[in-house]
């Protein structure tokens, strides 16, 4: 077997992937929690195009790449991010809490939480690929991305289902993998379909 056995490319992308998932835990904690989603999420989906590219990645990358994106990331979480967990968290009050009405009137909410989900998704994955002089372009790139690459995020709520279910019979996994073979997916679908990702400057 040679080093391009895709037996070894497997198992290589299988540990990567294990190992994005800590790098991505522990920013996440580094970030106080809610506020180091995004800027681990961009971090890791950066480390994914390095990977990609067949460039070496170390901890001392992602964690300098983290503290280059931690403040337009926080940018993000404040405008996006904040808002749609306060609204998320207060609908499943009502609906659990609320009145029959109140219930239903949440629930007609939901597609709006999924929109507004898959357009932070965008945002994220926008954010380590370009740099942008203002958050407005990143949430307009993101949103150019979400309404341009449609066949994408179809793949990518696929894929996120996949690992809901995946979460629900096997935790282990998930919690090995976590949500980078989400990344993953995004990341690879553009890298394949964008040349300029293949030389574009890290």
């Amino acid at each position: 077997m040679t080093s391009t056995s895709p037996l070894i490319i497997a198992c290589q992308w299988i540990s990567r992937l294990a190992w994005l998932n800590l790098i991505w835990a522990i920013l996440v904690v580094c970030g106080a929690g809610l506020f180091g989603i995004a800027p681990a999420s961009i971090v890791i989906c950066t480390l994914l195009r390095r990977f990609l590219n067949g460039n070496k990645v170390r901890m001392s990358d992602a964690w300098s790449e983290y503290k280059s994106v931690f403040l337009r990331a926080s940018q993000l979480f404040m405008v996006v991010c904040l808002p749609l967990f306060s609204v998320t968290w207060y609908l499943h009050w009502m609906v659990l809490n609320g009145s029959n009405i109140g219930s239903v009137v949440s629930l007609a909410f939901v597609p709006v939480l999924a929109i507004a989900s898959a357009w932070l998704f965008c945002c994220i994955i926008n954010m380590s690929i370009y740099r942008t002089e203002s958050i407005k372009d990143d949430l307009r790139n993101g949103l150019s991305l979400l309404f341009t690459e449609k066949k994408l995020v179809m793949i990518c709520i696929a894929v996120l289902l996949c690992l809901l279910g995946l979460a629900l019979t096997i935790p282990v996994l998930a919690l090995i993998f976590g949500l980078t073979p989400l990344f993953t997916c995004a990341v690879a679908w553009l890298w394949h379909n964008k040349e300029e990702l293949n030389t574009l400057e890290m």
